[in-house]
């Protein structure tokens, strides 16, 4: 067997051939499991990387949603705070076209604030007791009868809820010139109102040159159309405030007689006279002026003394065209004027 080469143990190479492949075989197995992971890791860190860079999301492309709406923001907002006084009681009774009627005015609705529907609640004020006044000062007391209900709602005209009050219509309160307004009793005086229609004439005479003369002087007369035009007086009223100092109350007016469009202009004026020795001073003016249709005028329905600090007040109408509200005009115990209060303006 020399002679062929082949070695006399034919089974010793390929058992060492067979050891060594499962060897390579197991170190190539390592060398894969090390490249996948390697790879694996490559890959989560460029995940990684690409999560940290990624590009801004273009707004235009993919707009964001409307957040929601609160379900609550179609309730109506809460009604400003009102700056009625509370020591004049919850309502206001206006008279109405005859002394047994009045309305009753709401003072929580207050200029420039109209909710789209309201419904009042007028059972408190049914058989209540009021007090009247009117330009003879407190008239006595007596009771609210029935109250009309009431509901506003918007895109109809705009009227207080009507009441009936227990005044005879023989009695001298139900005269014109008798109870102009009522409110819940609450310490409130009456303060006398002397018209200049029922002043002897001489007075009459003295106290209107006294007011044309005061309108005369103010300031800020910038309305051209009636310079040169003397005022008259529509109405005026003479009270005292604090029980002791004199003053004035007057409307007066002047007018531009044009036939296509009429003006008018309307100065209201509070005077007073603090030293006896001087003459009246203007403590407060307002100035309004336009066409028929355009303006304001203002009657002073009833003065009042109000407790705690004790003071002066004036019930106010403002009567414009086809709408009408109530204003309160206050004096502070340090002498000074202010419009207190107005009502939210009715009518058509």
């Amino acid at each position: 067997m020399r002679g062929t080469g082949i070695s006399s143990a034919p089974f010793f190479r390929p058992a060492r051939l067979t050891r060594v492949t499962a060897r390579e075989r197991l170190i190539r197995m390592q060398a894969l499991r090390r490249v996948f992971a390697l790879s694996a890791l490559s890959l989560a860190l460029i995940a990684c990387e690409r999560a940290k860079k990624a590009p801004p999301v273009d707004s235009a492309a993919a707009p964001s949603r409307p957040s929601a709406v609160p379900t609550d923001s179609a309730v109506a907002p809460p009604p400003p705070a009102s700056t009625w006084d509370a020591a004049a009681g919850p309502v206001l009774l206006v008279r109405a076209d005859s002394p047994g009627r009045a309305s009753v005015v709401f003072p929580q609705y207050v200029e420039g604030y109209l909710p789209d529907s309201i419904s009042f609640d007028v059972a408190p004020i049914r058989d209540a007791t009021v007090e009247l006044y009117g330009h003879a000062g407190a008239l006595g007391a007596t009771e609210v009868r029935s109250v009309g209900p009431r509901t506003w709602h918007a895109g109809n005209c705009i009227e207080w809820p009507s009441a009936t009050v227990a005044v005879p219509a023989d009695s001298a309160v139900a005269h014109p010139s008798g109870w102009s307004v009522a409110l819940f009793p609450r310490g409130i005086a009456g303060v006398t109102l002397d018209s200049i229609e029922g002043l002897p004439p001489a007075d009459s005479a003295k106290l209107a040159a006294d007011i044309t003369r005061l309108a005369s002087a103010l300031p800020g007369d910038t309305a051209r159309a009636f310079r040169g035009i003397p005022f008259a007086v529509r109405n005026a009223y003479r009270f005292t405030v604090d029980s002791a100092t004199p003053a004035i109350a007057a409307d007066v007016v002047r007018k531009v007689p044009q036939e296509a469009m009429p003006l008018e202009e309307h100065t209201f004026i509070i005077a007073e006279r603090r030293n006896p020795a001087e003459r009246f001073t203007v403590v407060h003016t307002e100035r309004t002026s336009g066409t028929d249709e355009s303006l304001v005028t203002t009657e002073l329905l009833a003065a009042l003394r109000l407790p705690s600090p004790s003071r002066t007040a004036l019930v106010l109408l403002r009567e414009g065209f086809d709408t009408s509200a109530y204003a309160v005009l206050e004096r502070s115990p340090r002498g000074t004027w202010r419009v207190r209060w107005t009502s939210v303006r009715t009518g058509c």
